[in-house]
């Protein structure tokens, strides 16, 4: 009768466990969803994890959301990993306070701009300043992130997304028109507005993805560095700058020239 009654109480117990109590416990699903993916930030998981752990009727309905945190997380570890040196070895935690990132000559594929989005559009990297990314010679046999990395860091960027971003470097990566579409309409939905300095020097975005970016760009206010070397010919067809600050026309451009 003793065991009986101790496994009466025990399934009584989990029973209640499953139940989730207080204000979480008069959440629907969806409202739940909406409160753990606003947690869930997969270069800090911990607090995410912890809400679902409060009790089995929050883990039960936020089960699939934290395997998709989970993988994000793991992509997280992997381009830390990836651009870790001896010297300057990098982590979910440190990345999470970068101000500086250059990240030039790592080999970044198309995924790892993926995974990069995915962080700027979660976490966020509030406090970064300065994204280096571009290509050189270091990098024999490695052609750039093109188009498709391009496309794929864009994808979900809008309003909000890197804030305090105001020197980015693409240079180099074989970006096309369709890369330049794809950062056109971020910039459009209000991603990276304070940019002031903008490389993408050695980019085939030809006349097409030039006509795509000039408006995007001349609304950014505080833009006063941009670099397109080598589309020279092409943007100064489409730009038109204010003022006539920026002149003449050729095949090379300074590597610094002022787009206002």
């Amino acid at each position: 009768m003793a065991a009986r009654a101790t496994r009466s109480a025990s399934r009584k117990a989990r029973a209640t466990e499953a139940v989730a109590t207080g204000p979480l416990g008069a959440l629907c699903h969806d409202e739940l969803g909406v409160i753990f993916d606003g947690l869930a930030d997969p270069l800090q998981p911990v607090v995410a994890v912890a809400l679902s752990s409060t009790c089995l009727g929050l883990r039960t309905p936020l089960q699939a959301a934290l395997e998709v945190l989970k993988e994000r997380h793991l992509r997280a570890q992997a381009l830390c990993r990836k651009v870790s040196t001896r010297y300057i070895p990098m982590s979910c935690s440190k990345l999470c306070d970068a101000e500086e990132l250059e990240w030039a000559d790592k080999g970044l594929t198309a995924d790892d701009m993926a995974t990069l989005g995915m962080i700027l559009r979660t976490n966020g990297l509030p406090g970064l300043n300065e994204l280096s990314l571009s290509r050189s010679g270091a990098s024999e046999g490695f052609t750039g992130f093109g188009s498709v990395g391009m496309q794929a860091l864009c994808d979900g960027l809008g309003c909000g997304t890197a804030l305090s971003l105001t020197h980015l470097d693409f240079a180099f990566n074989g970006i096309g028109p369709a890369g330049a579409e794809a950062f056109a309409a971020a910039l459009r939905r209000g991603a990276m507005p304070n940019l002031v300095d903008l490389w993408m020097d050695g980019s085939e975005v030809e006349q097409q993805g030039i006509a795509v970016l000039a408006a995007p760009l001349r609304r950014l206010p505080a833009l006063r560095t941009l670099s397109l070397e080598c589309c020279w010919m092409v943007w100064s067809a489409v730009w038109q700058p204010r003022q006539g600050r920026v002149q003449g026309a050729g095949v090379h451009r300074p590597r610094r020239q002022r787009a206002d």
